[in-house]
């Protein structure tokens, strides 16, 4: 085994040498004087990666990559979601030698969430484009991505896998490109780790097909989209498609797509696979999820035209530790208001928002249904309410306790999945205003089932774990949406009506 090993290893070595051999053969010897030929040679499209990939590589992109690439020259941040063959591979490869090539300290990470992606796909690619490029690109090219494109003054490419997570550590500077291709996969832990590389002014490219709805990929769409440039390209628009021809070899074409559309039937477009990995859409919904996008989207379009109607009922989930949000989540009917969101406030303080928001919302006398998450910190604000006189002539105050069982026992393991599974029926003909953080909560939601066969959702601290966040809003909505057979003029909420409510 180990001969075999050894063996390999001097394969490779020899082929890095004979690749050295053929790069020198072909690129012209330099004097001191001419030491900077490269750069100077192309720099002239540091601000055209499209004429780049024209003049240097001799590829014409098509109009979608070209919008990705003028992209790259303008923006620190770029992300963009895609379906199968759309030429995303091709274009991340040019990408790094467009860089590298046209800036003086050009340097290039290359990464993937695998080491088949890496070298296999990215790698292979890019050593295809140096070695047909119309121009010599120069700069001596390896076999192993980890030694990966070298100039004599400093400039490279290097690919990096996750298992090279620490390789990644120590890369700055301003004409620093990270390019980070099947993003929806790569680990959130190690992001952070490169993005911690572009303090100083760093560009960072994601490619990939959108597979979790969770993750730094799926917030650069939602969440984080404003410190985005975002591009999102569907297999329907490649040119093949759209010309009826295959005018450019390697892309989705009419037979790729009715095969996909075959595969993924009756209804392809309803089905999720379809949608990541044609449409280069999010799917509507994890495989366990508790709430799909397409449920939450809806609400949201529906949220102009509809009107409050019934009693004004809150729900309140109060902040336990101090990057959580305490929130204020107003709801009539089968309409949510924008919530009020605060950070490091006190019970009392928390209990005034709740106020303001009975005050701003309320109908004529009426008394709002208060419904708050009153474990832990949430006791205080239930004290608050039931004590302050004003909140008295207001509110009624109903605590609940989430982790207590479910009124349905047959179907829930605790109340707080069969409120969480209230949300979702609401939703049906609900209407939400627009809260991108919100919706990302909702959708990270995931559930299981026990011997019973009882749904449970993932706990509170799960879900923190993922989105590196508490799920503060979705909660509260969930509270807010909550039905306690509670009426204005009844005075007591006994413990029998819902949920193992107090009385007030």
């Amino acid at each position: 085994m180990l001969d075999s090993v050894s063996r390999l290893q001097r394969m490779e070595q020899q082929a890095n040498r004979i690749e050295r051999a053929l790069t020198r053969a072909r690129t012209p010897k330099r004097t001191p004087s001419t030491k900077r030929a490269t750069h100077l040679r192309f720099g002239r499209y540091r601000d055209d990666p499209v004429g780049f990939f024209r003049d240097v590589l001799g590829i014409e992109l098509w109009k979608r990559q070209a919008e990705v690439a003028r992209a790259a020259a303008k923006f620190l941040r770029v992300a963009c979601r895609s379906g199968h063959k759309v030429g995303k591979s091709t274009l991340a490869a040019g990408l790094a030698l467009w860089w590298v090539t046209t800036r003086e300290r050009g340097r290039v990470i290359l990464t993937s969430s695998g080491k088949r992606q890496v070298k296999s796909i990215l790698w292979k690619e890019l050593r295809k484009l140096y070695r047909e490029a119309r121009t010599p690109i120069g700069g001596t090219l390896f076999l192993d991505p980890g030694t990966g494109l070298q100039f004599p003054d400093g400039r490279e490419v290097l690919g990096f896998t996750t298992d090279d997570a620490e390789k990644m550590a120590g890369f700055s500077g301003e004409e620093l490109l990270f390019v980070i291709d099947e993003a929806s996969g790569f680990p959130d832990e190690i992001y952070e780790a490169v993005e911690g590389n572009t303090a100083g002014g760093a560009t960072t490219l994601l490619f990939g097909n959108p597979t979790r709805v969770t993750g730094f990929f799926f917030e650069a769409f939602h969440r984080h989209a404003g410190l985005w440039d975002t591009h999102h390209i569907s297999s329907t628009e490649s040119p093949n498609v759209t010309d009826g021809a295959s005018t450019i070899p390697g892309l989705a074409g009419p037979e790729w797509l009715a095969m996909m559309r075959q595969k993924y039937g009756p209804d392809p477009e309803s089905n999720p696979n379809y949608r990541v990995r044609v449409e280069g859409n999010f799917p509507g919904q994890q495989a366990n999820g508790v709430i799909g996008s397409t449920r939450s989207g809806a609400a949201r379009k529906r949220w102009p035209a509809t009107k409050g109607e019934g009693t004004l009922e809150i729900g309140v989930d109060v902040a336990r530790f101090g990057d959580d949000e305490s929130v204020v989540q107003p709801r009539r009917g089968k309409k949510a208001y924008p919530s009020k969101v605060v950070n490091s406030m006190d019970g009392w303080q928390v209990g005034g928002l709740v106020l303001a928001a009975v005050i701003e919302h309320r109908d004529g006398n009426e008394r709002a249904v208060v419904k708050v998450d009153g474990i832990g910190v949430g006791a205080s604000v239930v004290d608050f309410l039931r004590r302050d006189k004003r909140a008295q002539q207001l509110v009624y105050v109903v605590d609940i306790n989430v982790g207590m069982k479910a009124t349905n026992e047959e179907d829930y393991v605790n109340l707080r999945s069969q409120l969480w599974f209230g949300v979702a029926g609401w939703l049906e003909d609900g209407a939400l205003p627009e809260d991108r953080d919100r919706d990302a909560e909702l959708l990270a939601a995931t559930y299981r089932t026990d011997a019973r066969n009882r749904l449970a959702v993932c706990s509170k601290d799960d879900l923190k774990r993922e989105l590196k966040r508490s799920p503060d809003r979705a909660d509260a909505l969930a509270l807010a949406v909550h039905h306690v057979n509670a009426h204005p003029s009844v005075e007591t909420l006994g413990d029998s009506i819902t949920g193992g409510l107090r009385k007030h």
